[in-house]
């Protein structure tokens, strides 16, 4: 189950070459395949990659046991349970597919399947009482209503988010600005979390080699993943000059929806999202705020994925995304018309799935995952 796949394991073996990025990495891929390029590479392969920087990485290539470092690799990905995808796999998270510097080597540990209404909850690492009961009562809501939440894990807004999340029994994405690794993970005091996100059906993911130690400079670049997975970005508290807005301006450049929580004018933590509203954001006064503008309707029954068969999985999947018509989906699935019909047909009776006028089909359901 662990297994990385050969091509996700030649990315990762380069990527932990001296100076070859997850940019190095999308141009390898556009060259030629990663096994054959970590494998057999010679020195006009990487001036045709990396151009004027070719010779100092050829000759760290040079400095590795290519046999080892894949046997040593693949062995650790293996015991550690953290697996690899990468931008040409089937499950890397599409909303990532938009983004500009998206990343081609993904990590992740746990469950990264089924993001279809994800919200990122994000704000300042000196909350308020304020900060923390509004954070923990709206996402206790948009989580029971099927909202995956999504933050970074740092101590503060990001924590609380997380945990609010699984005291709704939700599920819920830490975007890691360091390595996976227990090791490694940062910060210590929230391993049992990271922990806790995992089993209950959620994930830590992070575009950072599972032994990365975080540094600074890796937390904007987390940034640009937590409001690129997402399709909102809920901002709780943040001063008018901190990290929170770096993330409110990846989310922009993004095409995110912003929503932003007032507060009082006389407090720092109200700065940034009391401009934020002064400049458009969503105002959020409830819950409500949030599900209208994805029109998820809170009295849908919740069903477990399990409870499905194969075929009915892969259609709840695609359409956990957004709503096909009949033509999209049997080109998605790679199904016969015909045969996927009749499956759309049991699932239509069985109240699964609706339909709308233009043909286009849509989830009648809550997916607990």
């Amino acid at each position: 189950m662990f297994e990385p796949s050969p091509f996700n394991l030649a990315l990762h073996c380069l990527y932990s070459i001296k100076n070859i990025g997850q940019g190095g990495l999308s141009k390898i891929i556009k060259y030629k395949d990663p096994v054959k390029f970590f494998n057999n590479a010679n020195l006009k392969d990487f001036e045709n990659v990396f151009k004027g920087k070719a010779l100092d990485i050829y000759q760290e290539y040079h400095k590795i046991d290519k046999e080892i470092l894949w046997s040593q690799e693949k062995a650790y990905f293996l015991d550690s349970q953290i697996q690899l995808v990468s931008i040409k796999d089937e499950l890397y998270p599409k909303s990532l597919l938009e983004i500009s510097a998206k990343p081609t080597l993904l990590y992740y540990k746990g469950n990264i399947e089924n993001l279809g209404n994800t919200l990122a909850v994000i704000g300042t690492r000196k909350f308020s009482q304020y900060g923390k009961k509004v954070c923990t009562q709206i996402v206790k809501e948009v989580s029971k209503a099927g909202m995956v939440i999504v933050s970074g894990m740092a101590l503060g807004i990001d924590s609380i988010s997380h945990q609010a999340c699984l005291l709704a029994g939700g599920r819920t994405i830490a975007v890691l600005g360091g390595g996976l690794d227990p090791k490694v993970i940062y910060p210590k005091s929230n391993l049992g979390l990271a922990k806790e996100i995992v089993e209950t059906g959620g994930a830590l993911i992070s575009e950072f080699s599972p032994k990365t130690e975080p540094r600074k400079e890796f937390f904007p670049m987390r940034n640009r993943i937590v409001s690129g997975i997402s399709k909102g970005l809920l901002v709780i508290e943040a001063p008018l000059k901190s990290g929170t807005m770096i993330t409110v301006n990846f989310a922009l450049e993004q095409n995110r929806d912003v929503f932003a929580i007032p507060g009082n004018i006389d407090q720092k933590n109200s700065e940034g999202t009391n401009y934020l509203i002064s400049e458009g954001a969503i105002v959020v006064l409830n819950e409500k705020s949030i599900l209208d503008q994805y029109n998820i309707d809170t009295n849908l029954e919740v069903r477990l994925l399990t409870e499905f068969t194969e075929i009915e999985q892969r259609i709840i999947h695609i359409l956990n995304e957004k709503s096909y018509n009949l033509n999209s989906l049997s080109h998605k699935l790679d199904m016969d018309i015909t045969n996927l019909m009749t499956e759309i047909s049991m699932m239509e009776l069985n109240e699964i799935l609706i339909s709308d006028s233009n043909g286009y089909y849509s989830l009648n359901i809550r997916i607990q995952s």
